[in-house]
């Protein structure tokens, strides 16, 4: 006699095997049927939970990757920022003298920034260095320039051995592993108006106050509202290569890296420079457009460069003000002027774009008391208040 060994449930557990159920078992097929089929049912219901969970644990590692590459983007963009407004503040040391007799050249000054790096992509600002040569729509608009200008002209003296200092010093790429690129407003870079070859425009707040509105950049969001039409900078996180973008190759075009969209029948290019130009759209990205950006108002441009001035001018007024017996600081407009000449002549010419950028010419000098004195640039609102061995105080935060 044959017996079927099975399993049977009983209230201690399971035993082996069960006569009666091996019974009724052989004597049933369809109970065995019925019985394998559901085996094989739950082993699809585990073989379904086990893919699904696999397909979650994969989505999720996307997400944690695309909000990876996201955080270093927004970095990347904030560092490039800071970068611009560092060197905007601090481009003062390459000025030329040159001619006979010597002439100033307006090589660097505050507010100035560099060309961006179009054509060769190698990390240099392409500068021109004819005005008659300057184009708006296709010298404004590159890759972020780390390196030193080329094409600007004669190489300033000092420093030694002649060189031009670096543009932004360092190469900054977004999360996906693309260099930024850079937009800059054509009044901030050399040779953007007559007279002025390889060299800046006068830059202060006066003439920038005078600057027409078209000179500068527009902003909108999503929407097509405009958030600014004052950008000096706008800086471009790439992203990732978009259907149809291929950026293999030397020097591949804009339009591989950046995008155009239309928003309510208005078309906004980042790929290009307009004359004028039709703006820049921050915005969510999507598979048609995935551009990220930041930018930087004149205006903010320009009050970290009073905020420079003023610094260099307190300098220059602190050193006459220990030479006077008793000590005091000028005054009188006169004075002032003497204190700033002597303090440019004592740094062999490496402040000589205070004068040559008309600071002096615009600046506003008051003394209150012989250890306090004021000052005020024309077209900004901050009054600046000094006094001997303590920080600058300024009020209000902003020029505009």
């Amino acid at each position: 006699m044959k017996y079927l060994v099975v399993a049977e449930e009983t209230k201690t557990g399971f035993s082996a095997y069960s006569p009666d159920l091996a019974g009724k078992l052989s004597k049933n097929p369809s109970s065995r049927l019925t019985s394998q089929r559901g085996i094989v049912a739950l082993l699809l219901i585990l073989i379904l939970f086990i893919g699904g969970m696999s397909m979650l644990f994969m989505a999720g590692g996307m997400g944690q990757t695309q909000r990876t590459e996201q955080a270093a983007t927004t970095r990347a963009l904030a560092q490039a920022k800071e970068l611009v407004i560092a060197f905007a503040v601090t481009n003062t040391h390459a000025f030329l003298l040159a001619g006979s007799p010597p002439t100033l050249k307006n090589r660097s000054t505050p507010g100035g920034l560099p060309f961006p790096d179009r054509g060769r992509f190698d990390g240099h600002g392409d500068c021109i260095s004819d005005y008659l040569t300057f184009d708006p729509t296709r010298h404004l608009l590159g890759k972020w320039p780390h390196l030193s200008e080329r094409g600007c002209g004669t190489i300033p003296h000092p420093p030694h051995p002649p060189r031009w200092p670096p543009a932004f010093g360092t190469p900054l790429r977004d999360g996906s592993g693309a260099v930024l690129w850079y937009a800059v407003a054509r009044h901030l870079v050399k040779s953007s108006e007559p007279g002025r070859d390889s060299q800046y425009s006068i830059i202060n707040t006066e003439t920038i106050a005078a600057t027409p509105n078209n000179v500068w950049f527009s902003v909108f969001n999503e929407q097509g509202d405009k958030l600014t039409n004052r950008a000096a900078v706008v800086i471009m996180a790439p992203g990732p290569p978009l259907a149809g973008q291929n950026r293999i190759g030397s020097a591949p075009a804009s339009t591989h890296f950046l995008e155009g969209i239309t928003i309510a029948n208005t078309t906004y290019t980042h790929h290009v420079i307009e004359d004028p130009d039709s703006g820049f759209v921050m915005r969510r990205s999507d598979d048609e457009f995935n551009d990220r950006l930041i930018y930087i108002t004149i205006d903010e441009l320009m009050t970290a460069v009073a905020i420079r001035v003023a610094g260099e001018m307190k300098k220059a007024l602190d050193a006459y003000h220990v030479n006077q017996t008793p000590p005091q600081y000028p005054a009188n407009r006169t004075g002032f002027k003497v204190a700033i000449n002597n303090y440019i002549a004592g740094n062999q010419g490496n402040r000589a774009w205070l004068a040559a950028n008309d600071w002096v010419a615009i600046t506003t000098y008051e003394r209150t008391n012989l250890n306090v004195a004021t000052l005020r640039f024309a077209d900004c609102q901050i009054l600046f208040t000094l006094t001997p061995g303590q920080k600058i105080e300024h009020a209000p935060k902003s020029c505009k």
